[in-house]
């Protein structure tokens, strides 16, 4: 589990996250405001 890995690991949740926020629309956009702020 080296820093590639990790890296690896943190794109394919940034990808999921872009994608079912295309999917779910407005839903996601704001759970993800409530996450990061």
């Amino acid at each position: 589990m080296g820093r590639r890995q990790l890296q690896r690991t943190l794109v394919w949740l940034a990808v999921l996250a872009i994608v079912w926020g295309v999917l779910n629309g407005q839903a996601l956009t704001t759970w993800l405001n409530a996450t990061l702020l």
